[in-house]
């Protein structure tokens, strides 16, 4: 297994533990190995919601009732 796909599946993993902080950081770590244009673009996607989600977190807004 790619050390990207590693660091991909772990940012996913703490994304879905809802460790935003963590999972936005595991994912510029991905970024940083991703080789293919795709897997560039959905590491920075993935980093960005998390650091949106986290601030949701912190105010208390579920982020499902978010339009």
């Amino acid at each position: 297994m790619s050390t990207y796909r590693k660091l991909a599946e772990q940012a996913a993993q703490l994304e879905r533990e809802q460790c935003y902080y963590q999972a936005a950081e595991a994912w510029e770590q991905a970024y940083q190995w991703a080789c293919q244009l795709e897997n560039l673009l959905w590491c920075k996607l993935r980093a960005d919601f998390c650091r949106h989600a986290r601030r949701w977190v912190e105010r208390g807004i579920n982020r499902q009732h978010v339009a």
